[in-house]
């Protein structure tokens, strides 16, 4: 059996006893609480604390001990077993043979006297001092008399300030607040990761890009004829056009314009077709296995939310499009295709122009 002489402190800074993990303490199969008079005493006066954290307990505690001494008990059980946990109310008297160290009118002082006396009375069990209070472990230090440490894990959080207390009011108040605007849920279909499985397709060889430039070459081939904007703008032409017309003029592009188009424009325009043609296989499969992703928002608050805008950011491309399935199967068939550069519109040179 182990004898704990306790004092107030395991009643106000631990949480419930009942809740406490006494197995811990070591393999004892039984533990005795001693709730000694001074504590009996400090109890009956905490009733009345200012403190509403001390009051509480003080007054749960001396209701249990009040019941004990009306049924002439002296132990109230807080766990059955293993171990078995006893509280025990105790009227032992203090010894007075350390008179020159310890005060019997001071409570601290008071309870390990006690302890001394309740040691000499059941010398075949392991009595000890049960707290963290400074005082009654040195006195029970000066006195060799054994004393255990409350573990800190078995104190209770600490009590609210008032300050504390007023910014949760705060809070409160302003979830209050809150819950009468909008309340905007946004949610998606996906409740977890999409695995998607793309094709992987080969490369064009060499002699395949040289026969699709080649391709691309005699549908839009380099211009030669640079007065072709002169034929189409003749005088006879002119004069069956409605006279509200205004007229134009052929201004021809000057050969410096003429030469970049032929030097530079063309060929850096045949380049990047190729370079297209040569990643076109990394780019297939991505467009033709889109992911569909349903967006659902709710509105849970108790107004309605108006002027909405909602923006929506990706790492890469994303298109959003309201519709059924055959307007989004429409949708990715036409992102599927393969564009030539803009520049392949250039037939003419564009310095070729009417003005």
């Amino acid at each position: 059996m182990l004898m704990l002489i306790v004092d107030t402190n395991i009643f106000h800074e631990c949480r419930r006893l009942e809740d406490l993990p006494w197995e811990n303490l070591g393999e004892p199969d039984e533990i005795v609480l001693i709730v000694t008079e001074p504590v009996q005493s400090e109890l009956d006066t905490q009733k009345s604390s200012a403190k509403t954290r001390i009051k509480r307990r003080a007054l749960e505690w001396t209701k249990h001990f009040r019941e004990l001494i009306t049924n002439d008990q002296t132990d109230h059980v807080i766990r059955p077993s293993e171990p078995r946990v006893i509280v025990r109310l105790d009227a032992t008297q203090p010894d007075a043979q350390h008179d020159d160290v310890l005060d019997r009118f001071v409570a601290d002082d008071a309870i390990v006297a006690i302890a001394l006396t309740i040691q000499s009375e059941h010398t075949a069990h392991t009595v000890a001092i049960f707290t963290d209070d400074l005082r009654p472990m040195q006195k029970a230090k000066k006195v060799g008399f054994a004393v255990k440490n409350i573990p800190d894990d078995w104190r209770r959080e600490p009590e609210q300030t008032e300050e504390d207390k007023e910014i949760a009011r705060l809070k409160q108040e302003v979830v209050k607040l809150q819950k009468q605007e909008p309340e905007l849920i946004l949610a998606t279909s996906t409740k977890t990761p999409i695995k998607k499985i793309l094709p992987i397709y080969k490369p064009l060889s060499e002699s395949e890009s040289d026969q699709l430039i080649e391709a691309i070459r005699n549908r839009y081939p380099i211009e030669t004829d640079f007065e072709r904007a002169r034929k189409n703008t003749s005088p006879g032409r002119i004069r069956e056009l409605s006279s509200a017309i205004p007229q134009s003029r052929f201004i021809p592009a000057p050969q410096k314009d003429i030469s970049r188009y032929i030097e530079e424009h063309y060929p850096n325009w045949i380049k990047k077709c190729r370079e297209l043609l040569d990643t076109a296989h990394n780019c297939i499969g991505l467009t033709y296995y889109g992911l569909r992703l349903s967006i659902e928002l709710s509105n849970k608050g108790t107004r309605p939310a108006h002027d909405l805008q909602l923006r929506f950011k990706t790492n890469g491309n994303i298109g959003i499009m309201p519709g059924d399935d055959e307007e989004t199967a429409q949708f990715l068939k036409t992102q599927g295709r393969t564009f030539l550069p803009p520049e392949c519109t250039v037939c003419a040179p564009r310095w070729l122009a009417k003005t």
